[in-house]
């Protein structure tokens, strides 16, 4: 529509004002009364009419209009119709065909997956949507993308790809082609190991607490976490690093591995995810990957426990540091109970009977070391221990129970000791 609306004007300007007309009028017939061209082109017509009092062209001018439009339509419809698209892709001459011609200037590498937006320009699928974290506009020309095209890019990180483009780059740029596929699926199998296998980098979100067990809901909206959490899901393993930011600029050298549950996005780019935590890890190197944290890890498990004594001891333990743990909590005000409740996010887990086969310990105890009103790097040192026993010792010792005092009217009262305050922090 906006092709034949173009070649009016231009015709109307050399003067050549039949053919023009023609242009106008194919115009007018594909736009199926659109009411942005449809004045106009009256406007255009009306200028034009031999006669300004007459509303009709005299019947010569109005055969040769008609003809000019039956041979266009015609011409187009046999340029559409004889051939097939793989047969016009064959018509192009492959010595006219550069493979920089072909390249996305976002990554510079070969096109893959090309997405033609609505100014002409080309990109691969995945730099476009990289692009939208930042700005709706062509990164090219910087015209303005339909409204409802970013938004659905940007919350299914899909987009249509332009299918003439991509057979005429299988076509006459198979060999590269290949090699891209291949690295691509290289990339994808060593990304799938992100989390599990030590030797990968794990991207790291420098944000709040987390622990092994718990639930971690997120709030993404940060254009490097965007892209961060988008490469975790497509890659498969949707994994990545969670790590307490400490002062400096920097994060914590210990921290839980997290994995991806559900991605809920929004219309503007934001994304709402729901993890769980997985495994502990110590960071040995730190790096940054387009502008989000990585680091080489150190995966962390509690000793094993294979002596029966043990076992026992330790058992007997956990027992006795959960009748403890939950004194502590249900001498809380009420409001304080709920107040922990939706800090953790889930209901207390129940004892584990079998403490000793937990890689990283029962689910209880670190839903109690989350819910502690104590400073981030107590809650640290939890994660550092690779000792359930101390862990446990420890939890008893930064839970301290309320000391019953008698007062004044001879009622008992109830003080909590040591004065500690109850903060919610996550």
């Amino acid at each position: 529509m906006h092709g034949h609306f173009r070649r009016g004007a231009v015709l109307e300007s050399l003067g050549r004002w039949e053919e023009s007309l023609a242009a106008y009028f194919l115009c007018l017939h594909f736009s199926s009364g659109s009411t942005d061209v449809t004045p106009i082109i009256c406007q255009i017509i009306d200028r034009h009419l031999p006669d300004r009092n007459c509303t009709s062209f005299s019947f010569e001018l109005t055969s040769r209009v008609v003809e000019i439009c039956r041979s266009r339509l015609a011409a187009d419809c046999s340029s559409t119709t004889d051939f097939s698209e793989e047969e016009k892709d064959d018509k192009i001459p492959h010595h006219l065909l550069d493979q920089s011609d072909f390249e996305c200037i976002l990554c510079t590498g070969l096109l893959d997956k090309p997405v033609t937006v609505a100014c002409g320009h080309s990109f691969c699928q995945h730099c476009l949507s990289r692009s939208f974290d930042h700005t709706p506009f062509c990164p090219v020309c910087r015209s303005p993308l339909a409204e409802g095209f970013v938004q659905y890019a940007r919350m299914s990180g899909k987009m249509n790809v332009d299918e003439l483009l991509e057979r005429v780059l299988h076509k006459h740029f198979r060999a590269a082609c290949e090699e891209k596929r291949r690295q691509k699926e290289a990339e994808r199998a060593h990304k799938l190991m992100v989390g599990v296998s030590e030797s990968e980098e794990l991207p790291v979100f420098v944000c709040t607490m987390a622990f092994p067990s718990l639930p971690c809901p997120l709030h993404v909206f940060e254009p490097q976490y965007r892209l961060m959490l988008r490469r975790c899901v497509e890659s498969g393993g949707r994994r990545f690093g969670m790590c307490y930011p400490i002062d400096g600029g920097s994060f914590s050298s210990y921290g839980t591995v997290l994995y991806i549950n559900t991605v809920e996005h929004t219309a503007d780019g934001r994304s709402l995810i729901t993890t769980t935590g997985e495994k502990r890890f110590e960071v040995l190197h730190r790096s940054t990957c387009d502008g989000y944290n990585t680091g080489m890890v150190r995966f962390i498990e509690d000793e094993p426990v294979t002596n029966p004594w043990e076992i026992v001891s330790l058992r007997s333990l956990q027992e006795e540091v959960f009748d403890h743990a939950k004194q502590w909590l249900e001498a809380l005000p009420v409001y304080a109970r709920l107040l922990l409740t939706q800090t953790v996010c889930c209901p207390l887990p129940g004892i584990d009977p079998h403490p000793e086969n937990c890689p990283s310990g029962p689910m209880w105890v670190w839903w109690y070391v989350n819910a502690l009103p104590t400073n981030p790097q107590r809650k640290i040192a939890f994660l550092k221990l690779t000792s359930l026993r101390e862990r446990l010792l420890m939890l008893k010792d930064s839970l301290h129970l309320p000391i019953p005092t008698v007062s004044a009217n001879g009622y008992d009262s109830r003080e909590v000791h040591s004065g500690h305050q109850l903060t919610a922090t996550h």
